[in-house]
């Protein structure tokens, strides 16, 4: 089954979406899906039109250099879009601390490559 990561969420409705789960008394992962299901089977209409798809990313990884500066520590690395076919090359993101490899996880790997072949429906806003 595939996995699909929400990050950088906005804290004021993540907190409301949570609050209202608990008191409607949903667990978050079968309210996911119930959503999901709804959403496909047209019973569910969004106040609002489709919003931008980034144009950068976001991880938190580990550089494994003993050598490196951040000295182990976990550190955000910013991945645009125009640079996900050089990461799929080198299988990695050049750690920002040291430029060492930093290998990814196939999983990982499939979300960019998704992400890169996803189109933006309003390619002009953001620079894109």
């Amino acid at each position: 089954m595939p996995t699909y990561i929400l990050r950088d969420l906005d804290a004021g409705p993540w907190t409301r979406f949570k609050e209202r789960a608990h008191k409607d008394g949903w667990p978050l992962r079968p309210l996911f899906l119930q959503l999901m299901a709804d959403y496909a089977d047209g019973k569910l209409t969004l106040s609002k039109g489709p919003g931008p798809r980034p144009l950068a990313g976001f991880s938190v990884l580990t550089c494994k250099n003993l050598a490196c500066p951040a000295g182990g520590q976990p550190q955000q690395v910013t991945t645009r879009k125009d640079e996900v076919p050089a990461i799929l090359k080198a299988k990695g993101v050049t750690c920002p601390a040291c430029r060492t490899l930093i290998p990814l996880e196939a999983q990982e790997l499939e979300h960019l490559e998704s992400w890169f072949h996803t189109s933006d429906p309003n390619p002009g806003e953001f620079g894109g």
